[in-house]
């Protein structure tokens, strides 16, 4: 899904932060610290148990979420958030 940036945003004058957004944030960012959560654990189950081509793709995952996290925490402090 893509979002595009209201009028007042592309003049450059960024509308506070709502509530329903920072809820919205939150709930995506627990998300994604929980999917990482379980990718690392899969990917050390699989390495110990001498599958290493699949436990370095989930390793690569693992980095991939954690780049999310920290865009989406980025996206928030774009936002006023705390």
């Amino acid at each position: 899904m893509l979002f595009f940036a209201s009028g007042a945003a592309r003049r450059g004058r960024l509308p506070a932060m709502s509530s329903l957004d920072r809820a919205q944030l939150s709930a995506i960012a627990a998300t994604i610290d929980d999917a990482t959560t379980r990718v690392a654990a899969l990917g050390e189950q699989l390495d110990a148990g001498g599958t290493a081509d699949a436990a370095n793709a989930l390793f690569e995952a693992e980095r991939a979420l954690t780049m999310a996290t920290r865009a989406l925490d980025r996206a928030g402090k774009a936002l006023g958030g705390a």
